[in-house]
């Protein structure tokens, strides 16, 4: 398989970053990380980027998406990256 160089556009002016994250949580079980992430995003106002490389089919990943899908519909800029291949 040959491998060709592409240049990507991407939105302009990029959206600012934080400069510093204010604080680190660790989970400890599934149950409380993803209730957290459902919490965030459905309290998010400016803009969501999620990047996994395991979203599998199920209710988690239902829940995550009508999540994702309501926000956007708040106005909220939404982001997916999804590594297919792990």
């Amino acid at each position: 398989m040959e491998m060709t160089n592409k240049t990507l556009k991407f939105p302009w002016p990029p959206t600012p970053r934080p400069e510093h994250w204010d604080e680190e949580v660790l989970f400890l079980d599934s149950d409380s990380y993803f209730a957290d992430m459902l919490a965030g995003i459905e309290n998010a106002r400016m803009s969501i980027r999620l990047e996994t490389y395991i979203f599998s089919p199920g209710v988690l990943a239902r829940r995550i998406v009508e999540a994702l899908v309501a926000a956007s519909h708040r106005g909220v800029t939404v982001r997916v990256l999804v590594d297919g291949l792990g």
